[in-house]
């Protein structure tokens, strides 16, 4: 009986995670990832403590715990698996079972052959339709070129203002990064608040914190980008402000890459990514897809998902639900010792987060049910 050939579109996390997965599982396989940029297995949550200095060694982003640099050599002798950098995977012949991929650096075209394919290809910034976007000076914080930019930014010390656009996660880490390295900031929300999954109160004492390090404008969104010979030399708002900079980091989340799949006949679902379930299988049995360019159900709502947030919601807001008698779920996913020690005492239900999965079946059966849950008191 001949090797299994697996074939992964992606090489950044979910995808050499799904290959090492396949290789735990079939140690006869022939798997290879397919990587279009010219590193792999990135530990992007790193990225802004690079920017910002906190360590130097730029291999720190590429390295197993053991402190070996995950490259090709890494991937075939620790789990003989071939990795194919610098490649672009330009097509997938889901009759055939092939895929077409050219070599980035040669041009050389060529095919593979595949029994299983996985599909990891991630997402991109958006970027919004505003004129002036193809300045110089206007980048994202999404790759690790992306990254190597905003380092370098740091290190040279010759931009002195800079605008950061969006308030969310991203956003408040590349704001604080750029203000380590002595840059003046300003953060840009067209929403009223920041971190927009918390509720009120918690999202304000983030941004008093974000104030002490940048100037926060909040209602208020990008109209154009100003720039001369080709660089950007402003941020113009939606209400005629204009502010000087020299660098814009637009943070505004992401879109899942489904080009491929879309062009292979995959279904994309509501929320924009590839349609996949519970195995992450897409419709065709032979093809699977993981990470950034996927939607799933939510376990509790049963409604498609890109991310894991929750909205938020205060006490005050709480005890107005329960003023009103409204149909709602109070969720405490504490532990049972915490539980005892305090307790809200409003009719909640205990389910340890550890176990919350296994016991789905006491949850509304109504998926449009409202939950609130909290771990802490």
């Amino acid at each position: 009986m001949s090797a299994k050939r697996i074939i992964v579109i992606g090489g950044s996390a979910a995808g050499p995670k799904a290959a090492s997965r396949a290789r735990r599982m079939d140690e006869n396989a022939e798997i290879t990832i397919f990587q279009k940029a010219s590193d792999l297995s990135m530990a992007s949550c790193g990225y802004p403590y690079y920017i910002g200095g906190f360590f130097d060694d730029r291999d720190q982003l590429l390295c197993s715990p053991a402190g070996v640099v995950r490259d090709s050599k890494f991937f075939w002798n620790a789990k003989k698996i071939t990795t194919k950098v610098k490649t672009e995977v330009t097509a997938i012949d889901r009759q055939n079972k092939r895929i077409d991929f050219t070599d980035l650096i040669s041009g050389e075209k060529g095919t593979a052959e595949y029994d299983k394919l996985i599909i990891a290809t991630g997402s991109t910034p958006r970027k919004p339709p505003i004129p002036g976007i193809e300045l110089d000076g206007i980048t994202s914080l999404q790759s690790l070129p992306d990254t190597d930019y905003l380092r370098k930014v740091s290190d040279e010390g010759i931009i002195k203002k800079a605008v950061v656009i969006g308030g969310g996660v991203i956003g408040i880490e590349t704001c604080e990064a750029l203000h380590l390295a002595g840059i003046e900031i300003t953060m840009i929300e067209l929403l009223p608040q920041l971190l927009t999954f918390l509720d009120k109160k918690m999202a304000k004492l983030v941004e008093k914190y974000v104030m002490s390090k940048a100037n926060v404008i909040l209602e208020n969104g990008v109209a154009s980008f100003i720039g001369e010979n080709g660089k950007l030399t402003a941020v113009k708002l939606q209400n005629g402000t204009e502010i000087p900079c020299e660098l814009a980091v637009i943070a505004i989340g992401v879109i899942p890459n489904t080009r491929l799949a879309v062009e292979a006949g995959l279904p994309i679902g509501k929320a924009g990514g590839l349609v996949v379930n519970e195995y992450m299988q897409t419709i065709d049995p032979d093809i699977y897809a993981v990470g950034d360019c996927i939607e799933i159900p939510n376990l509790i709502t049963g409604n498609p998902k890109l991310n894991g947030y929750f909205k938020g919601i205060s006490s005050e807001q709480l005890r107005e639900k329960l003023k009103t008698q409204e149909i709602l779920v109070l969720l405490d996913v504490r532990n049972p010792d915490e539980y005892e020690q305090m307790r809200l005492g409003i009719g909640e239900i205990l389910i340890p987060l550890g176990q919350l999965r296994k016991c789905l079946e006491e949850m509304p059966q109504d998926k449009n049910t409202e939950i609130i849950t909290w771990c802490k008191i």
